[in-house]
């Protein structure tokens, strides 16, 4: 988890356009960056609209320097905390570095409740296939909502194999929406 924060150990860390990281990665990379620091780590203990206002705040910290942060949290979802709208595309040509006078927002997209019904086999590789499926949306110029929904599916196939990555990943069963929640806008 350490390694999170060896890119803010070079001064061109403002240059990333997308991070991915986990609850625990989101608060080393704030800390690395010498942003914010948060003396405890997520646990299981805090409520889950602390770990997602917790984690709303670190992100859009990080957000104002670089491009995109896509936090994913387990079972309560992922944010996307980033300039543009849902129903833009989230691959964007070039942007300003750092950010000035541009709107961030941050969305909170819980995980869908097919999803959270179905049975767990496997953690591993659930968060880096739903970086995978989102990153493949993103490279055909889909949208916000519709990357989350495909970065979802993705998520859903690996927590059902036993293996981290799955092997029966069909792209035409990526479903074009998903709801989320405007938590900075």
């Amino acid at each position: 988890m350490r390694k999170a924060g060896k890119v803010f150990q070079c001064r061109h860390w403002t240059s990333l356009s997308y991070v991915s990281p986990n609850l625990n990665e989101l608060q080393v990379m704030a800390q690395a960056s010498g942003l914010f620091y948060s003396l405890s780590q997520f646990d299981s203990n805090y409520g889950d609209e602390s770990v997602i206002n917790e984690a709303s705040f670190l992100a859009r910290s990080l957000v104002e320097h670089i491009g995109t942060a896509i936090v994913t949290m387990g079972r309560l979802g992922i944010l996307v905390v980033r300039e543009g709208e849902a129903d833009e595309p989230m691959l964007k040509p070039c942007r300003s570095i750092p950010h000035t006078n541009s709107k961030i927002s941050v969305r909170y997209y819980p995980v869908p409740f097919d999803i959270a019904e179905q049975k767990i086999v496997n953690v591993s590789g659930a968060g880096d296939c739903l970086a995978a499926g989102m990153l493949e949306s993103m490279l055909h110029g889909h949208t916000e909502k519709e990357c989350v929904a495909s970065g979802f599916l993705s998520a859903s196939w690996a927590l059902q194999s036993s293996s981290a990555v799955p092997d029966n990943a069909l792209v035409s069963d990526i479903p074009k929406n998903v709801e989320f929640t405007v938590i900075h806008s």
